[in-house]
């Protein structure tokens, strides 16, 4: 084999001959390539044997100046150069536009299949309720006490420190409004007043929302992503019964109980402010509470906690279950638990009021 360089005038003239199949540059085509002449001719007249590497080699030559010639290439060699220089087309794509309408007519799609989601999740819970009522619920019993514990014991210390700050906070604030008109001894009645009627309820909610409904949506979102769900599928039990129902009936029934905990330490916290800041005697304190303290306040603030807690874990449990299948739906599928929590406790805390107050309540 040979590859012979010659040099006349500007055009420098590469000669190949004999067997090139597996040939090596040599030393001298490596300098020509890397001083780049302007004029090239490639001359394969005594070429007799050839592989990809030849075609390497011309690859590179060409690739080096702008002005390469080719000469008496075997037709093989020459169409194996072409189409290393063909031009690779991309595939068109059209330029996507949106449409400010169609986005609209989008938005309102998809709400309303959501809305459908919800109404058939919501069909699915009460389907389920009926069977437990009937006695035919299929449920584990560990499944329950596990539910329980979550969300009730568990749970009992933060609920305390949140609401005994919210009763302190209450107190203060309140303690210097009516210092103006000499009546601070009423602290007791506004924090009493405050927390039985909707602010134990409503912070024994918001911890629970970001607590109990966040570990709802992502272990329930977790067991999609690991197609336990579809395995109970499969078996024929149902997923209502097994994993949504021992959580639902399990935060409805704690956060009654839950409540009472925050109406108790959000009192003993308006009780820290009213005795160490404004010399308010503990027995006067609590006689106040007491005056203060009436069963309907206390009811009404019992039944907004228990349905504080049927929402909490409606919102846990659906996105949890329309939640996709890797792990960044699962993350998504809690944080949407929590703020959907927390926004529909706030409408229902707003109709609720409304129906309370129109009945005189």
């Amino acid at each position: 084999m040979a590859l012979k360089i010659t040099h006349h005038l500007q055009t420098t003239t590469i000669e190949l001959s004999g067997d090139m199949r597996r040939f090596d540059a040599s030393i001298e085509l490596q300098n020509l390539l890397q001083n780049k002449p302007t004029s090239i001719l490639i001359n394969a007249k005594n070429l007799q044997f050839w592989d990809s590497t030849t075609a390497s080699i011309i690859y590179q030559i060409m690739r080096s100046s702008a002005d390469v010639k080719l000469q008496n290439l075997p037709k093989g060699l020459g169409n194996l150069i072409k189409l290393a220089f063909k031009i690779d087309r991309k595939p068109f794509i059209a330029e996507f536009k949106e449409d400010f309408f169609e986005n609209i007519g989008d938005h309102i799609v998809s709400r309303w299949q959501n809305f459908g989601k919800s109404c058939r999740f919501l069909q699915q819970i009460f389907l389920s309720i009926g069977r437990l009522l009937r006695g035919k619920a299929f449920t584990l019993s560990a499944d329950w006490f596990d539910a329980l514990s979550q969300s009730g014991p568990q749970a009992i210390g933060i609920i305390i420190l949140a609401s005994f700050m919210t009763g302190l906070i209450l107190a203060f604030v309140g303690s210097l409004q009516l210092q103006m008109f000499g009546a601070q001894i009423y602290v007791a009645s506004l924090v009493t007043i405050a927390m039985v009627r909707i602010m134990g309820a409503i912070m024994t909610g918001i911890i629970m929302a970001g607590r109990s409904g966040a570990q709802m949506a992502a272990v329930i979102g977790s067991m999609k992503v690991n197609e336990e769900l579809d395995a109970l599928k499969t078996m024929g039990l149902p997923a209502g019964d097994m994993v949504i129902l021992p959580r639902l009936i399990a935060l409805t029934l704690s956060c009654p109980f839950l409540t009472i905990f925050a109406d108790l330490a959000g009192i003993l916290g308006g009780m820290l402010v009213a005795v160490a800041a404004f010399d308010i005697s503990t027995a006067q304190y609590w006689y106040y509470v007491t005056q203060a303290f009436s069963l309907r306040d206390f009811t009404i603030g019992i039944i907004h906690g228990g349905i504080y807690g049927f929402i909490i874990s409606s919102c846990g449990c659906y996105f949890g279950i329309n939640c996709g299948r890797d792990a960044k739906s699962v993350g998504e599928a809690a944080t949407r638990a929590v703020v959907s929590s927390i926004v529909i406790m706030i409408v229902a805390t707003g109709i609720l009021t409304w129906i309370i107050e129109g009945f005189g309540i």
